[in-house]
């Protein structure tokens, strides 16, 4: 499963082998010449090997013409993003569909604990799983209700708390001056860490009396978790590595 919207659907497009029949047909093509009546001594072990070798050889050429019109600049074109049909997610704001404006300007937020965030993390961590909890909670902002400050989850960072059979990523919360640089043990008053199923209520609050700053809130049943697609097909869920 993919873990982007755009770019896994430019990588499947630009990595993927092609779907035509040309490189079978220039193999056997290279094959059957090794067949003729002029090799005909030639085993066919032998002359499976060479037509292999002559595709190999054909690709890397077509490698090295990529890679040539990539230095030239010439690799990829506007007619080659209409051919991808990417063209909606690569136009700028103003000459984008409205639908598309609407899309890439609002952001949904699932204000519920989904199934695949209450899935055990190995003693090691997971990567994945931390990308995945910091792209669904980081940037966004709530407010303590006790002290009334104005907390925002870190975009790059979590915290991993362990415990034996329950270890979790949780979220480094921060206000406005907390400064990257400095040592966290220097400003010990400009961050904290909050659980997320404490925090998710406060984000939700804060979003509905928010609506101008462009964030959606659902209601657990009000739309489909994140890993499942719009045709209702769940990914593999394999973005926990227990370590």
């Amino acid at each position: 499963s993919g873990h982007t919207k755009v770019l896994q659907k430019l990588a499947c497009r630009v990595c993927s082998k092609v779907l035509g029949i040309g490189s079978a047909e220039r193999s056997w093509k290279k094959f059957k010449g090794n067949m003729s009546a002029e090799r005909s001594k030639l085993s066919p072990k032998k002359a499976k090997m060479q037509a292999t070798i002559a595709s190999i050889h054909a690709a890397e050429n077509n490698d090295q013409d990529r890679a040539k019109r990539m230095r030239a600049g010439v690799l990829w074109d506007d007619e080659d993003f209409a051919t991808l049909h990417l063209d909606p997610h690569c136009l700028p704001l103003d000459c984008a569909h409205g639908d598309e404006v609407v899309q890439r300007t609002t952001q949904v937020f699932r204000g519920w604990l989904e199934d695949w965030e209450q899935e055990s993390v190995g003693p090691k961590g997971c990567p994945i799983f931390e990308r995945r909890i910091l792209k669904k909670y980081g940037g966004l902002n709530f407010v303590d209700p006790v002290e009334g400050k104005v907390f925002s989850v870190h975009q790059d960072r979590t915290s991993f708390q362990k415990k034996k059979g329950a270890n979790s990523y949780e979220m480094f919360c921060i206000l406005d001056d907390f400064d990257d640089i400095v040592d966290d043990d220097n400003q010990e008053d400009k961050w904290e860490e909050w659980f997320r199923d404490v925090a998710i209520e406060e984000i939700a609050e804060y979003y509905n009396k928010h609506k101008e700053l462009g964030v959606v809130v659902y209601k657990d049943g009000e739309i489909n978790e994140s890993d499942v697609d719009e045709e209702g097909k769940e990914d593999d869920g394999s973005v926990v590595d227990d370590m």
